[in-house]
């Protein structure tokens, strides 16, 4: 009889394994509205938009802003992924970009 699971699986170590995964919804709105929203996106702009003002983001942060907006408006449109997940890659991207900032002041 195998000691270990065959294959790939057997070999990983316990951390590299699938996690169970806990969401915090704490600071979700109670009721969602029947619409195309996404609270986290639109908390995710407000702060980008703040620190962008704080740290002086310049054309550059100001042209990621701009396109998580249009994202994040075709996501509001359309409901598709695809939209939210450019929406969020734009954030990822601004804040990369911020940080670089923050790091050289």
């Amino acid at each position: 009889m195998d000691k270990y699971p065959s294959g790939r699986a057997g070999r990983w170590s316990v951390n590299q394994r699938a996690r169970e995964r806990h969401h915090c919804v704490k600071y979700l709105p109670d009721q969602q509205p029947h619409c195309n929203r996404e609270p986290w996106l639109e908390r995710y702009v407000q702060y980008l938009t703040r620190e962008h003002q704080g740290l002086g983001g310049g054309p550059i942060g100001l042209h990621y802003l701009t396109c998580i907006a249009a994202s994040y408006r075709e996501f509001q449109a359309t409901g598709t992924q695809q939209a939210r997940f450019r929406t969020w890659l734009g954030i990822r991207t601004c804040c990369q970009w911020l940080a670089q900032l923050r790091r050289a002041n």
